[in-house]
């Protein structure tokens, strides 16, 4: 339809309706089309008499309005496909619905004759795609939550049984899929797993929200010992990595907004303190004592930093634990440095240096401990 070609009244009715944004007006053309509005003179002309005629006040009312006119198996399978996302596959979509493969054919047909989806690819490895995002979300909040639910489990089962050799290329899907539907056992673990592959691309923010989300999901779950576990760890592992994120952001705002997260990674720290040693296991203690030091000492409380990175130490040593040593003897030098004691900080940035030798690691961390030891004597 040719601008030039539509009156003047009909113009201004769509142009206030939709704001000329295109998809809008591709919309409520289309919906005024299906609802006779529409007649064509030598222009097109909207129906003189509207009185009584529904016309859709907003772009959702347009786009639920031509999906309600959809055959019922037609809109149960947009349905469905919105909930597995913005793109489905032929594949999965035969996989999560009950149609025929005849019926199931039809109805992407009508779906795609409607301009509500696009096709991508050669049947039967093709994609379907929902023409905009706008139109995937209206057809997914057309749906029941109890619905909703069902179809995020199925959807969830179906995904982790066809790729169960492969679950970290669908992890983040996944862990999106039993979160929905309150899966939370399920949520949880490929939660985690998501939050473990940020880690690994360097992707640290991902990495702290995926941790948070898999705390709130254990925190869903019965109480039990190893529940409670679970927690101190992805707690633990939280804050290590909100830490880490004041260490690799270095412009001003960026400093700036690392405080908001230095106050999270102490919450999170000393909340898991109070899990370790309801616990009563050593390991955990000394994963929540030392981090929970580290975020004292961010913090700016330095009793509380030399409190739980000497509890730390000492568990440490109690049970063996190598590899935590040097970096608690670090955090203990900075502490003291900071308190002015540079004897004692000199004394432990020493002892990290001989736990480093000794275990043969990280010799830049070495490095940055002789040089500190170095600048204070």
């Amino acid at each position: 339809m040719d601008s030039k070609d539509v009156d003047i009244e009909l113009k201004k009715l769509l142009f206030e309706k939709t704001e000329r944004i295109p998809l809008f007006l591709e919309e409520f053309i289309r919906s005024f089309i299906d609802l006779k509005l529409i007649e064509k003179k030598d222009k097109y002309y909207l129906v003189k008499n509207l009185k009584g005629v529904n016309i859709p006040s907003t772009i959702q009312h347009v786009i639920m309005a031509r999906v309600d006119s959809l055959p019922e198996g037609t809109k149960e399978l947009a349905q469905a496909g919105s909930v597995i996302g913005r793109e489905f596959s032929y594949e999965l979509i035969s996989k999560v619905t009950d149609f025929s493969e005849e019926a199931l054919i039809s109805h992407l047909a009508a779906l795609r004759d409607s301009e509500l989806i696009n096709e991508r690819g050669i049947f039967p490895q093709s994609t379907h795609i929902f023409k905009h995002a706008l139109i995937r979300d209206v057809v997914y909040n057309s749906i029941l939550n109890r619905r909703k639910k069902e179809l995020h489990k199925r959807i969830g089962l179906i995904i982790e049984e066809t790729h169960k050799d492969k679950l970290g290329e669908v992890c983040e899907g996944l862990a999106e899929h039993y979160e929905k539907c309150k899966d939370f056992q399920r949520a949880a673990t490929f939660l985690k797993m998501s939050g473990a592959k940020a880690t690994n691309s360097g992707a640290m923010t991902e990495s702290v929200d995926y941790a948070r989300k898999t705390v709130d999901c254990l925190e869903q779950l019965p109480k039990s010992e190893e529940v409670l576990k679970k927690i101190i760890d992805i707690r633990t592992i939280l804050a290590i990595r909100l830490m880490d994120l004041n260490y690799f952001h270095q412009s001003k705002e960026m400093i700036n907004s690392n405080w908001g997260r230095q106050k999270y990674a102490y919450e999170y720290s000393k909340k898991a303190v109070s899990l370790a040693d309801e616990s009563g296991d050593l390991y955990t203690r000394l994963l929540a004592y030392s981090c929970h030091g580290v975020s004292c000492l961010g913090k700016g409380e330095m009793g509380g930093a030399l409190k739980y990175l000497s509890a730390g130490l000492a568990v440490a040593k109690q049970i063996d634990q190598f590899y935590w040593r040097p970096g608690n003897h670090q955090f203990l030098g900075d502490t003291y440095y900071e308190l002015g004691d540079y004897q004692e900080s000199i004394d432990h940035y020493k002892e990290a240096i001989r736990n480093l030798e000794r275990s043969g690691n990280l010799p830049s961390w070495k490095n940055l401990m002789d040089s500190r030891a170095f600048r204070q004597q």
